[in-house]
Parts: structure tokens; C-alpha cells; sequence
């Protein structure tokens, strides 16, 4: 909306966008695994598997007893907190 102020999460997500040349903002807040896998390449059962040894490389939010959901704030700092090498390669 034009002339609404920008959260900080907003800004903070478009400050990225020059050092990843990833549009982060445009990801759901909240994602299925299957959405999750898909963005990352990987299969819904290799996420699963993560979620199995009690220690989860990406957080995520159980919802009962078996609906799982990604949030993008996790997700994003699960990525840049991953990275290796020269942030050229995210282009």
C-alpha cells in the first residue's frame, strides 16, 4: 500500500534482497513441508527426516499431533545462517 510505513521485518527482508538477489518477501508466512521442500529442492520425506533425531536443523511448529508448518522468518535465517562461500552464488 502506498504510504503505509514498512514494518521492520519488511525492511529487513528487503535489505536482503541486494546481497541475495532473493526475493524473500514474496515466500507465505507460514509454509507446509511440502512447500518447504519444494523451495529448497529436497523431498518431503528428507524434511521429515530432519524433524526425526530430536534435533531439527530448520525449526519448525507442530500443529496437534501431525500437521507441521515452516515459519519464513525461520526458514530465511536457517538459509543465511547456511551459507557458505561468496554470496555471489545466491544470484
Amino acid at each position: 500500500m502506498a504510504g503505509t510505513p514498512m514494518t521492520n521485518w519488511e525492511s529487513e527482508l528487503l535489505a536482503l534482497y541486494p546481497e541475495t538477489g532473493v526475493d524473500f518477501s514474496e515466500l507465505p508466512p507460514i509454509m507446509t513441508a511440502p512447500k518447504v521442500a519444494s523451495l529448497l529442492d529436497m523431498t518431503v520425506d528428507a524434511l521429515s527426516q530432519d524433524r526425526v533425531g530430536g534435533n531439527p536443523t530448520i525449526p519448525y511448529v507442530k500443529l496437534g499431533r501431525r500437521r507441521i508448518r515452516y515459519l519464513r522468518s525461520d526458514l530465511i535465517r536457517f538459509l543465511l545462517a547456511n551459507r557458505i562461500g561468496d554470496t555471489e552464488a545466491w544470484r
